[in-house]
């Protein structure tokens, strides 16, 4: 659910709030998105939002909640391309394109593209920047593509600019996850024909050239 604090509260919560830091709040309200034209103003994507107004007290935590590594559901690939730039989502699907890592020229800004699959076909561009990009060698990322394994990917954020979803610095990308969308992308798995992994690298950067928002190769079922 997201959290919206505005006028006053906008400075005071912003000295208080760390991204990637555990809190617990009190005093604060719950209300529509439709009220006032409030999903329009803040681009808010539920139909409940956290209103933090001058009530509203904040508690810095250290790890008491225990929140799962994976999340019970995922957002539609399609869903995703809905979002408004940088908008966080978690996706699910089976790794079928990875490329080499670009960006040599400045190490600091290093990344590499993996297309991921969902069970309707539909595809998503992953911008897999540092640290990430370093954590898993090429040669896991190429095993991952020619196996077809799940990939769970959480906390990226839209990025029209790259063409897809990016991870960030508190993103988490983890292969074969346990969770039962990855049991159903298994079962399904031998079910999948993908095209050979050099057509991948010619629509990955027709999309990235073009910043288009979809990857359009087209993929067949036996």
């Amino acid at each position: 659910m997201e959290a919206v604090a505005y006028d006053d509260q906008t400075t005071r919560f912003d000295s208080l709030l760390v991204q990637g830091q555990e809190y617990e709040f009190f005093g604060v309200g719950f209300l529509p998105t439709w009220i006032d034209d409030m999903s329009f103003m803040f681009h808010l994507h539920s139909d409940f939002y956290v209103y933090l107004s001058t009530h509203s007290t904040v508690n810095a935590q250290t790890g008491i909640f225990g929140f799962p590594q994976i999340p019970r559901t995922f957002m539609a690939f399609q869903a995703v391309y809905n979002l408004d730039e940088f908008i966080f989502a978690d996706i699910i699907g089976i790794v079928v394109y990875v490329s080499n890592i670009q960006g040599r020229d400045d190490p600091r800004s290093i990344y590499r593209h993996v297309v991921v699959m969902d069970e309707r076909n539909n595809f998503i561009i992953i911008n897999v920047m540092k640290p990430h990009v370093l954590r898993h060698t090429i040669g896991e990322w190429r095993r991952a593509a020619s196996e077809l394994y799940i990939l769970a990917a959480l906390h990226l954020y839209t990025n029209t600019r790259r063409g897809g979803v990016t991870t960030g610095d508190f993103s988490e990308i983890a292969f074969s996850p346990i969770c039962a969308q990855a049991d159903a992308f298994q079962a399904s798995n031998d079910f999948f024909v993908v095209q050979p992994i050099a057509s991948w690298g010619h629509a990955v950067e027709t999309q990235i050239d073009g910043k288009c928002h979809k990857v359009t190769t087209s993929n067949t079922n036996k």
